[in-house]
């Protein structure tokens, strides 16, 4: 099939129409003529594979990275990165204009376009590999253009560690994390595995430990020497410079409040928001791993004024309702609860902070708060090269 791109969809990709029917195309951009190969078929729309671009934008550019549309994980890398923040604020702006709201939104861009993510998450086909970009197996890399350096040299390392090994079919999937200068490897393994992992920590040259898990269990594997690191399971932004910048913006109105920091993970905004000058905080975390490490955090830098809660946010959040003045919630991407949207409308606090990865969540439920209004929304883009980005918004009860 042949069609004009005139739009662009939720998630970046081309939108052109198809005998009325609207379809959506990966990597084709607004103006260009294209060509397409139907790969998803629905009532009212279909998905299309981007076969040939016949007549192209002027602002398409060659990608760098030589797997970029075979590989699911960018979606920008054709066009520049000017042009990138500015669909990325449309979209945003089309969300919440769907709810009647029409707030400024300001940009903050990445220093860093690639090499920038602290964290990949690798499959094992034959090799550690990525999905494809539109769905079907898995694309073989030998490095990824937006991994920070020692990530890739890791990548490199382990590949042919796992290959000499016969270890492939015994893992699943691998995850590498970067933390400052130390790298944490974990196998997710369909069974139990007892390689001679110490040996080849010699060959990355940093700190790092590995672990395995299997099932819900994860134990250590190996480790350069015996120095503390988080959990690997542990959740934090995958670009470092960018969330020094959102932490500094959320910290910037903590002085004097007593806060509630919803899904607050291993307690690092928490002490941030002390360091700045609140009064209290209340640190609410489902995760074991992730209050055990919030609790060790607060002994380590002997934090009385924090009180780390285990829990669902719906069942510890009314709890503490009335004691607060300002709430802080970064859910995950499917955003809040409605118990959850419902104690911070019932709650003491005069404002809310809701940080978001999606922006379809985050429209939903300020859309649903009954007794909050936005007055500021600033985009953070934590995902260069990728459709997606960070929203930083602050919200004051009417």
């Amino acid at each position: 099939m042949e069609l004009l791109i005139t739009d662009f969809g939720f998630d970046g990709e081309g939108v052109g129409k198809v005998d009325q029917k609207v379809c959506f195309v990966r990597f084709a951009l607004v103006g260009e003529r294209v060509e397409v190969e139907p790969c998803q078929t629905h009532a009212k729309f279909l998905k299309a594979k981007l076969v040939n671009v016949t007549k192209p934008s002027n602002r398409r550019v060659a990608p760098p990275c030589p797997y970029f549309a075979r590989c699911g994980g960018c979606d920008f890398q054709h066009i520049s990165y000017q042009d990138e923040l500015a669909i990325k604020k449309q979209i945003l702006q089309r969300q919440l204009q769907k709810l009647g709201q029409n707030p400024s939104i300001t940009v903050q861009a990445s220093g860093q376009e690639y090499h920038y993510r602290n964290k990949v998450k690798l499959f094992v086909s034959n090799g550690l590999a990525f999905h494809s970009a539109y769905g079907q197996g898995f694309v073989k890399i030998d490095k990824c253009l937006i991994a920070k350096p020692q990530i890739n040299q890791t990548i490199a390392h382990l590949s042919k560690f796992l290959e000499r090994e016969k270890l492939f079919e015994k893992i699943k999937y691998v995850e590498i994390k970067q933390i400052e200068k130390t790298i944490l490897i974990n196998l997710f393994v369909r069974k139990t595995i007892a390689a001679g992992f110490q040996n080849f920590l010699s060959t990355l040259g940093c700190r790092a430990k590995i672990f395995q898990t299997e099932g819900k269990k994860t134990s250590l594997l190996a480790s350069s020497d015996c120095f503390e690191a988080s959990s690997p399971n542990s959740f934090h932004q995958v670009n470092d410079q960018v969330a020094e910048l959102l932490y500094q913006k959320v910290c910037s109105l903590a002085k004097g409040k007593t806060i509630a920091n919803c899904y607050s993970g291993a307690g690092l905004l928490s002490k941030m928001l002390l360091d700045c000058g609140g009064k209290k905080v209340y640190g609410l975390e489902l995760g074991q791993s992730e209050h055990q490490e919030a609790e060790n955090l607060k002994k380590r830098y002997r934090l009385a004024s924090l009180q780390n809660i285990q829990g669902d946010c719906a069942q510890t959040l009314p709890s503490i309702k009335n004691q607060v003045e300002l709430i802080i919630v970064d859910p995950p991407r499917a955003g809040c609860s409605q118990k959850v949207l419902a104690s911070i409308d019932e709650s003491a606090a005069c404002e809310l902070v809701y940080i978001s990865c999606n922006h379809a969540s985050f429209a939903r439920d300020v859309g649903r708060l009954k007794n909050f209004v936005l007055d500021q929304v600033e985009i953070f883009d934590m995902f260069p090269k990728t459709a997606n980005f960070e929203i930083f918004s602050h919200l004051h009860r009417i």
